[in-house]
């Protein structure tokens, strides 16, 4: 989480208003297995990490 992203977000909470609320979110998957990683982004024995899901909700 990126807290300086989230401050306007998390001060809302507390009824603050410091601008344009914005919050990113997502699946992350660390140290994909290889041979998950390998026939997917021909990664050879490594094992990346990896984003499945990214996503971003803000208010216009």
């Amino acid at each position: 989480m990126d807290a300086f992203e989230e401050l306007p977000a998390l001060a809302e909470l507390a009824g603050k208003d410091m601008g344009q609320r914005r919050i990113n979110f997502g699946v992350f998957v660390e140290s994909m297995p290889a041979a998950i990683a390998d026939p997917l982004f021909g990664t050879g024995d490594a094992t990346p990490d990896v984003w499945l899901f990214k996503g971003c909700v803000y208010e216009n």
